[in-house]
């Protein structure tokens, strides 16, 4: 029971931090639904998760894969719709199926050495974090340089003051190894721009993913209506050789991104 609740404490935060990437829009300009993103990501992880403990034998737990999502979100939904896109991650996951029941998984992980199996980790990881910083205004795309600090190369605002603040309770939580310490980082982090952006007069601009507002209700029925918006096929304008490649990006960056998480848990554990 302590177990589960800690795993689920460690881990909670995808279901915010994964339909925040997913956030943005297709070639089209569609979003995809928040709630729908939350409900998907929700019972992907605890179906999985149960698959792995009643079928796999293993006690990990498991869930949405932030560098597939990373590359859907920042290579893919750009050159398609979202669900053309989506489309290219249910083929994605067929091909990792194959990979595994095949054995060529298992071949090419061993093959790999274990300093560049922590290297993949650390790589990974930095990918996630680039991915946080843009996302909380801390950095942006340079003119001169890939990337630049704030939107104007500098600073400022409530927004990046409440992201560093927050992100230092975060390292503070971790270093006294309190259980749930990222989780427990974006709730106060969140509660803090909720109340900053309610007494403060914040451009809602500078908000990278909208201003943080309690609207609606604080229960609500989950959201089914992604599953199954999922199309294959409508990829003539981006050409075969590019829709083979962005399948091979998916694979490559889910495939190290499953074998990076095992080498760093197991590792812990």
């Amino acid at each position: 029971m302590r177990g589960g609740v800690t795993t689920f404490m460690a881990m909670a935060y995808i279901l915010l931090l994964n339909p925040l990437i997913l956030g943005g829009e297709d070639v089209n300009g569609n979003l995809l639904s928040q709630p729908g993103l939350i409900t998907a990501t929700a019972l992907a992880a605890a179906a999985t998760t149960l698959l792995m403990g009643f079928v796999g034998k293993v006690p990990l737990a498991l869930a949405a894969g932030l560098s597939v999502s990373g590359v859907l979100a920042s290579q893919v939904a750009p050159n398609m719709t979202w669900p053309q896109a989506m489309g290219m991650c249910v083929i994605y996951g067929v091909v990792i199926c194959l990979l595994v029941v095949t054995g060529l998984r298992e071949m090419i992980m061993n093959a790999i050495p274990l300093a560049l199996k922590h290297g993949i980790t650390m790589g990974i990881g930095l990918f996630i974090a680039l991915i946080g910083l843009y996302k909380a205004g801390f950095v942006h795309q340079g003119e001169a340089t890939p990337v630049t600090l704030g939107p104007a190369g500098e600073l400022a605002g409530w927004p990046v003051l409440i992201f560093c603040v927050t992100l230092l309770l975060i390292f503070m939580l971790q270093a006294r190894n309190i259980p749930g310490a990222i989780l427990i980082g974006i709730v106060v982090g969140t509660l803090v721009a909720i109340v900053v952006n309610a007494i403060v007069d914040i451009d809602p601009k500078s908000w990278s993913s909208g201003p943080p507002e309690l609207d609606g209700s604080a229960v609500s029925t989950p959201d089914f209506s992604l599953f199954g918006n999922v199309e294959f096929g409508g990829w003539g304008d981006v050409g075969v050789m590019t829709v083979g490649m962005i399948v091979f990006t998916l694979v490559l960056a889910g495939f190290f991104d499953a074998m990076a998480t095992i080498i760093g848990v197991g590792t812990e554990a």
